[in-house]
């Protein structure tokens, strides 16, 4: 996508663009040089996943949140607020969305906006950031932004849902893990929705804004939370429900 990008910038006289940003994404789909390319162009730039899905805000694995913690000021209480001052240090950024759940997490964002201006951030803020981003990428084995683009799975699997847990598993532990593995796949139920149910028929990847090859995924979420004898189990049960 990177050396894609400039390319399609050059083929029509764009008034602004639209990209996915943020301090997990620098180098992902037009990141930072893409950043800087549509603001040679004189174009406005709109950042979209800021947050990335809210992984950023209260998804953090514990270790990364607890390094945001530790610096929080009064201006950066929250990881929320540390990812929106992030994007808006950068003074090539016309315009920020973030999606907004409640009237709380308006307030908030509305108040980054005001005080963070391009280049506040100062040197140790951005070490901070850099060593959220080593605990991020240690444990973000999949890189979905759960915007369920993939949905609705034709076998009816919990697609985000299965990422989101196997993600937990390494952020937050095995056993937190595969407690939302068992929720996302409907598994106390009758009718259990397993990644072993997948058909590899490639509807999902084929909408994934991320590129992410989604069946080969979810075999890896396979081998982590059902492995022998308890696949065979699982397998078994989703079968004659």
């Amino acid at each position: 996508m990177a050396g894609d990008f400039p390319v399609l910038l050059d083929a029509y006289d764009w008034d602004f663009c639209q990209i996915q940003y943020n301090y997990t994404g620098e180098k992902y789909q037009a990141g930072t040089a893409g950043l800087l390319a549509a603001h040679a162009r004189g174009m406005a730039v709109f950042v979209m996943e800021p947050l990335l899905g809210g992984r950023l805000a209260d998804k953090l694995p514990r270790r990364a949140r607890r390094i945001l913690d530790d610096a929080a000021t009064s201006e950066l209480p929250t990881p929320a607020a540390w990812g929106l001052s992030w994007v808006w240090d950068h003074p090539e950024v016309t315009m920020l969305l973030s999606g907004m759940s409640s009237t709380g997490q308006v307030d908030e964002n509305a108040a980054v906006a005001e005080r963070a201006l391009p280049g506040s951030f100062a040197p140790g803020q951005h070490e901070t950031i850099a060593r959220v981003v080593a605990e991020f990428e240690r444990t973000n084995r999949v890189g979905c932004t759960a915007c369920g683009y993939c949905m609705p799975c034709p076998q009816g699997i919990n697609i985000p849902g299965c990422f989101s847990a196997y993600n937990a598993s390494y952020a937050h532990g095995w056993l937190t893990g595969i407690s939302q593995y068992f929720t996302a796949s409907a598994v106390r139920t009758d009718h259990p929705k397993l990644v072993s149910n997948c058909v590899r028929c490639g509807a999902c990847a084929r909408r994934c804004p991320q590129g992410i090859d989604i069946p080969a995924r979810l075999e890896d979420v396979g081998r982590r939370f059902q492995p022998g004898p308890v696949g065979w189990v699982l397998r078994a049960r989703s079968r004659r429900g």
